[in-house]
């Protein structure tokens, strides 16, 4: 018992210097924002100036990751800092539901073993991302539910868990997938407790406003837009796609773990392999049969990796488990010491240069900071949200993004330039991509370099 708990205070060490090791490689300051961050804050943003959700700004998911934003961003300030200190609580959260769940199954024991597992999969593999996407916060809620569902009832948790559930379906459409089964599961323990269905009906009713509020544009681009969007990309996508993302799942997230806690896990009667087989299932089903494929779509692996850990340490000797759990952390040797190494890097840039500036990604931001004044719009072809979001201007549509617009919005798109002309266009692709876009002819507009790729916009003709 002696050398158990020497044991776990080595591995609390390990667990903690560790995530520590990792957490400044992100720092806003040395680590770009992705374009999905980009694209959350910026709405988060919108939504604090009172703009409407789908009806003002757009917005491809379901409503909870936008308004998990504005919630923050009325109460700190709306920048890449505030977000990345709310990655790290996030993941401080996420460490201690899982505590909890181990708890609830007596392994206690392997939870710091386990952290460690949990640090490498979810922050050292390029599919992390930076944090603060629907992926994460989804892990957050699911943990969440997970840890209340296996804990002993009560009327706050209860209501809690009502209120938690309602977030794991106003996220991603797919991650469906997740939730129904985890649902199921559990039907049992909350079939009849009045307070989970008080909490889901209240947390659901927020969200059923939001989508009146916002309608028919609410149905438009959470249900029809990506529906016509992905079979216009299913058209032209082939087996050699899918194919082609076996590698990133090796390499660029925690396929490898993933695989050999599954495979070990679905020998071993238990009856958490409900949970295991389903979200396995639909971790592949996302990642491996949706058009986009992005390679944040494997975070979720990280749901039947803990799930799999738990049967695991349940049925097998320490012996085996802890020498499989340290050999598949510190497996990516190279991602690990390069996250390290970036880390060191960003902490001298804050520390010894005192460069708290954010990492000027894409390299238009400081052309806008630059050049716009006031209420001045610009729209750009590439589009970058993040650009919005660092430089808190707007679009002067609702849209902050064309690529996915097309060829859905296309009419739509054509009447809002005429209707509500940019000041200014950035304009790094060929002029007939801009032309294309807005089915705008050269006779109707002029543009004025202004800056390197920034050109002012004048709308000559009107239809």
């Amino acid at each position: 018992m002696e050398y158990r708990r020497k044991l776990n205070y080595f591995f609390a060490i390990i667990s903690i210097v560790y995530l520590f090791l990792i957490l400044p490689c992100h720092i806003p300051a040395y680590f770009p924002m992705a374009i999905d961050s980009g694209s959350y804050g910026y709405v988060g943003q919108e939504l604090n100036r009172g703009k409407l959700l789908y009806k003002e700004v757009t917005g491809i998911t379901f409503p909870a990751i936008y308004y998990i934003h504005y919630w923050i961003f009325k109460i700190f300030p709306d920048s890449r800092w505030t977000l990345y200190f709310v990655d790290i609580f996030v993941n401080i959260l996420l460490l201690f539901f899982i505590y909890l769940i181990f708890k609830n199954f007596k392994q206690e024991s392997f939870f710091w073993l386990i952290s460690i597992l949990f640090t490498t999969c979810y922050r050292v593999y390029i599919s992390f991302r930076g944090g603060n996407f629907c992926e994460h916060f989804f892990l957050l809620f699911y943990f969440l539910s997970f840890s209340l569902l296996v804990s002993s009832p009560s009327p706050i948790k209860d209501f809690i868990l009502g209120i938690s559930f309602v977030f794991l379906f106003m996220f991603k459409q797919t991650f469906i997938l997740f939730t129904i089964p985890l649902l199921i599961f559990y039907y049992k323990r909350v079939k009849k407790s009045n307070f989970f269905y008080l909490g889901f009906i209240l947390g659901f009713s927020f969200f059923l406003i939001v989508f009146i509020r916002g309608f028919p544009e609410s149905i438009i681009d959470t249900i029809l837009f990506p529906l016509g969007f992905s079979n216009h990309l299913a058209k032209t996508k082939k087996w050699a796609n899918c194919l082609a993302r076996i590698k990133p799942f090796i390499f660029d997230g925690p396929g490898v773990q993933f695989s050999f806690i599954f495979l070990i896990s679905l020998f071993i009667k238990d009856k958490l392999k409900f949970l295991l087989v389903s979200s396995a299932f639909a971790s592949f089903i996302i990642y491996f049969l949706s058009p986009w494929g992005d390679v944040h779509y494997l975070i979720p692996l990280i749901i039947p990796i803990v799930i799999g850990s738990i049967i695991i340490t349940k049925n097998l000797s320490e012996k085996f488990v802890i020498p499989l759990i340290l050999v598949l952390s510190f497996f990516p040797l190279r991602p690990i010491y390069a996250r390290i190494g970036h880390s060191r890097n960003a902490i001298k840039m804050v520390l010894v240069k005192r460069d708290l500036r954010i990492v000027a990604n894409p390299i238009i931001t400081p052309q806008i900071i630059k050049n716009l004044n006031g209420n001045e719009t610009f729209i750009m072809i590439p589009s970058d949200p993040t650009v919005y979001f660092l430089t808190k201007t707007q679009s002067p549509f609702r849209f902050y993004g064309f690529y996915c617009a097309l060829p859905f919005y296309k009419e739509e798109l054509k009447k809002l330039i005429r209707e509500k002309p940019p000041d200014y266009v950035y304009l790094d692709r060929d002029i007939k991509e801009f032309e294309e876009t807005f089915s705008l002819t050269a006779d109707e507009y002029i543009l004025k370099k202004i800056d390197t790729s920034l050109y002012r916009f004048i709308l000559v003709k009107k239809n």
